[in-house]
């Protein structure tokens, strides 16, 4: 190797070496993307050494990345991803352009090398390259990870520093590689984090429903990218969706599942908005992967706990309901009891009353009013009896239609004066149902009176019977041409003493008794209602084995 000292003309300036290192020291530890940090390097070395040509080739973890810059051309940059097996070395010198490599890889040769012996080898590499071409391992430890090539024009400059002055810049231009990656990779992992822990909180909030948290939560995910200002996220669960105002899908994007209970229930996803240099995932770091499984992860769990959360409410309101109809059957009971017996000896002393000659027409009209009285006191009771079931049912079999028949007639007057029109539709081969015929009387009359009372005005009643597809239930449809019944009274129409008419006109028991009818005959009563059109009542009744398929 040559000993000779070099001139002052054959190295940096003192001046020029400061500056450059200056130069690099705020660009390490500002945390970019390594090929951002690369862009400014080659543009400070450049300038400070005069190049007309700069390239650099660094690998990084599994990353290659390759800075190309010329004057008065567009600067080329990208990376590339090693596949498994591949030699870094080999991978940089076939990517290098100012140079063609012949003995490229014996300079960058890998293993435990101290500066000393890389610097020996640059010294007797250097003698053979031209003037005007400069180069340098960057080195990173006791490890060459990259390096850097400047081509100036040799008649301008006819010597080169020497090789110590080299290995100095390469060793800073690694260290500032290494600071920078160190600070990134810091950052990164704070906005992963952070984004995590931001979601997990919003899960966390006791009061809010799951539509109220997956809002949040998909406002939270841009934060957790590289580029957040291009990000928009959006999770969808079952047929919902959530989203960043900007959100549109596009080919930059990164998408996890959300299993609950083992099924995918949605997926959320993550897109730039913008195209961005490749990395681990197309544009997106190796750690945004572990991040959106994490939050895909989470989100399972909130759904899970939600759910749970949910069911726990209903299980409770249902014990609660429970609870409050064993006591109100328990005190309608021994109301019914207690008021049985006046209200007995009321109608019948009003009707022994009725027959006595010598009464005044007056009083005799006063008698009759309270027998009716009494009659509509005694029906109220006998209600709160049914309700608290207290009135056995008797099994038998009855004639479905009949009963339409027979609730229609009875109220026949009621509904030519009150103008309302009846459009029956009753199957001709309808089979008996097992059952009790006076309680099942007493479910047409209250739902064909509930229909009644809601038009006021006039209408049209409807009452079909059919069987059911299968053959093995009867169904019964009752609907009216009323106002309608609001949406939000809906779950709590079949429940004891609900009602929205005032205090004198109804006792809110008369939907609560059909329903225990119905459920105590096996079947079940659903409604259907659009405010401003009208309701229909659906009364489902299970047949026997023996007349299922009459």
């Amino acid at each position: 190797m040559s000993t000779t000292t070099p001139g002052p003309t054959h190295r940096l300036s003192r001046q020029a070496a400061r500056r450059l290192f200056n130069g690099m020291l705020p660009l390490a530890t500002a945390g970019r993307l390594t090929l951002d940090l690369l862009r400014d390097l080659s543009l400070l070395l450049q300038n400070q050494l005069g190049c007309d040509a700069v390239e650099i080739i660094y690998h990084e973890q599994e990353k290659l990345w390759h800075c190309d810059r010329r004057r008065n051309e567009s600067p080329d940059f990208f990376g590339s991803t090693l596949r498994p097996g591949d030699d870094p070395v080999a991978a940089m010198v076939r990517s290098l352009r100012l140079h063609d490599g012949a003995d490229l890889e014996w300079l960058l040769k890998p293993g435990d090398l101290d500066s000393t012996q890389v610097e020996h080898r640059l010294a007797d590499f250097s003698q053979t390259l031209p003037p005007g071409l400069l180069l340098g391992p960057i080195c990173c430890g006791a490890r060459v990870e990259g390096l850097f090539i400047c081509r100036r024009d040799p008649r301008v400059y006819t010597t080169r520093p020497p090789a110590e002055q080299l290995m100095d810049l390469g060793v800073f231009t690694g260290l500032s590689l290494s600071h920078n990656l160190a600070q990134f990779q810091l950052r990164e992992r704070i906005k992963e984090l952070s984004c995590m822990y931001a979601v997990a909180k919003a899960g966390s909030r006791p009061h809010e429903d799951l539509d109220q948290t997956l809002n949040a939560v998909v406002e939270l995910l841009p934060a957790g990218y590289l580029y957040p200002e291009i990000t928009e996220a959006r999770i969808v669960h079952r047929q919902d969706q959530y989203h960043t105002p900007g959100f549109v899908a596009t080919p930059f994007c990164q998408r996890a599942d959300i299993v609950v209970e083992e099924q995918v229930r949605g997926f959320v996803e993550v897109a730039y908005q913008e195209s961005r240099p490749e990395l681990d995932e197309g544009p997106f770091l190796r750690e945004e992967r572990r991040l959106i499984d994490s939050v895909a992860t989470e989100l399972a769990l909130i759904i899970e706990r939600k759910q749970a959360e949910t069911e726990q409410r209903m299980l409770e309101k249902k014990l609660l309901h429970a609870d409050r109809l064993a006591t109100i059957g328990q005190l309608a009971a021994g109301m019914a009891h207690e008021l049985n017996e006046p209200l007995t000896g009321i109608v019948g002393f009003a009707e022994l009353l009725e027959e006595a000659e010598d009464i005044p027409a007056e009083a005799r009209e006063d008698i009759r009013r309270i027998e009716r009285a009494g009659l509509h006191a005694r029906e109220v009771v006998r209600k709160l009896l049914l309700f608290a079931k207290q009135i056995p049912p008797r099994h038998g079999l009855f004639d479905l239609n009949a009963i339409v028949v027979e609730v229609l007639s009875f109220l026949r007057n009621r509904l030519d004066k009150e103008n309302i029109r009846v459009d029956t539709c009753l199957s001709a081969d309808l089979p008996d149902v097992p059952g009790d015929e006076s309680q099942m009387r007493q479910v047409v009359l209250n739902v064909v009176v509930n229909a009644v009372q809601a038009m006021e005005k006039g209408g049209l009643l409807s009452i079909e019977t059919a069987r059911d597809r299968d053959g093995r239930a009867i169904i019964m449809r009752i609907g009216d041409t009323g106002p309608g019944i609001p949406e939000k009274n809906l779950p709590q129409i079949f429940l004891p003493f609900f009602t929205t008419k005032d205090i004198h006109q109804g006792t809110g028991l008369g939907l609560s008794v059909v329903h225990g009818i119905v459920k105590s005959h096996g079947g079940h009563i659903a409604v259907e209602s659009v405010v401003g059109q009208g309701a229909v009542f659906t009364v489902t009744l299970p047949m026997t084995g023996e007349n299922a398929h009459e």
